[in-house]
């Protein structure tokens, strides 16, 4: 017996069969403009492959870019040519050509695999936003952290269980606990030098991950168990992240705050007074599960409430919203840096804790107006709703 999915059709043009289609197999093709999101995300994702390889080119043939420059050269380094930056440029915008319809289409070709309308397929639709945003943040985690220089590793033999060398190092420190310590730490142990990759992208990625995994392990089931649902609706996880975010930056201005008054009093001291990274940890903790909270709200908000064949434009409205966050950012640093000068050329000379508490003003300003507009908003199933009860009033009057 063959269930249809509603205008829903499979890899032969046929009705798609809820039975045998849908889920996480891309074998449903909905048709929301000319090309359709199977066919987009194939044309695409070549270009964005195109655009990548011409970047790994222009980094190896020696035409595409300029002469080394040593840091211990006493003369001028040569300046990358025109054609040299046209290829960069170029290489750059193909892949975002590429990024821009591959992301628009493939968040929404998942969806399609859900049927809004059927009462078992829409809940696990709700599950597929926070397992899509998840999946992306673990690949955008292990691209910086992993897969980035796997080909060049060195990889040594083991020598022995690490547990045994820590085990050592316990003993030796407890029987030589009476010993004076030398002045200078080159004597006490070699010094190694780290180069790190960016500290905001793991932690964020890492919060990201954490809270979409509590999210979808424990918040859900208990929402499920003690109102029925089955977790937050979409415009209640926007304001969340919201909020989070907006904390987040107020927990950041605090800790600038702290960092900046140890600094002045190591700049009046000889003595050594460190602070520890971990002060930066509730800000970037409360800043990724706001982002968390917010992407999956929003990506769920403009596709299940567009207009049919609106879906992939709507997603791309979304990332345009993101685009355009960066674009505001850059000019608000660029303002304050030339108004206040909160944003110096050093970090010691600035004044970033106000920075940041005017980051946390403007974001809690954001916060209040969205729940101004989200109270004012009707979902489309609330829309359905009401012209269901006119049309049974307008009945029962007849």
């Amino acid at each position: 017996m063959v269930h249809p999915a509603a205008d829903a059709v499979d890899h032969r043009g046929s009705p798609a069969d809820k039975c045998k289609t849908g889920g996480w197999l891309p074998a449903s093709l909905i048709l929301d403009s000319f090309l359709g999101r199977y066919r987009t995300i194939a044309i695409f994702a070549s270009v964005q492959t195109l655009g990548t390889g011409m970047l790994a080119v222009s980094t190896q043939l020696p035409q595409f870019r300029p002469p080394p420059c040593h840091a211990q050269s006493t003369t001028i380094c040569a300046q990358a040519s025109a054609s040299q930056m046209a290829m960069l440029y170029a290489s750059l915008y193909v892949i975002a050509v590429g990024t821009g319809g591959l992301k628009s289409s493939v968040s929404g070709f998942g969806t399609d695999q859900f049927d809004e309308n059927d009462d078992k397929e829409k809940p696990e639709m709700n599950l597929f936003f926070g397992r899509f945003f998840f999946l992306v943040s673990l690949g955008t985690m292990m691209a910086v952290t992993v897969l980035s220089g796997s080909q060049k590793y060195r990889y040594k033999k083991t020598s022995g269980s690490t547990l045994i060398h820590i085990f050592q190092v316990l003993v030796a420190a407890v029987r030589k606990r009476s010993l004076q310590a030398a002045n200078h730490k080159r004597r006490l142990c070699r010094e190694q030098y780290w180069v790190s990759k960016s500290l905001d992208t793991l932690f964020n990625n890492k919060t990201i991950l954490i809270s979409l995994a509590v999210y979808d392990l424990f918040i859900i089931p208990a929402l499920q168990y003690w109102i029925g649902k089955p977790g937050f609706s979409n415009l209640q996880r926007i304001g969340i992240g919201l909020l989070l975010s907006a904390l987040g930056m107020a927990a950041a201005a605090l800790a600038e705050k702290r960092r900046l008054a140890n600094a002045k009093e190591i700049a009046q001291s000889t003595a050594t007074q460190p602070i520890s990274v971990f002060l930066l940890i509730p800000q970037f903790l409360l800043v990724g599960c706001g982002e968390a909270f917010i992407y999956t709200g929003q990506l769920d908000f403009f596709i299940t409430q567009s207009p049919k064949g609106m879906k992939t434009m709507s997603t791309a409205l979304f990332l345009t919203t993101l685009s355009l966050g960066f674009f505001l950012s850059s000019l608000l640093v660029s303002v304050v840096k030339k108004v206040t000068g909160w944003v110096g050329d050093r970090i010691d000379n600035g004044r970033l804790d106000c920075f940041y508490g005017l980051l946390a003003i403007l974001n809690f300003i954001n916060f209040w107006l969205f729940l101004l507009c989200a109270k004012w908003y009707r979902s489309k199933t609330t829309r359905k709703d009401l012209a269901v009860e006119n049309v049974e009033k307008g009945e029962e009057e007849r």
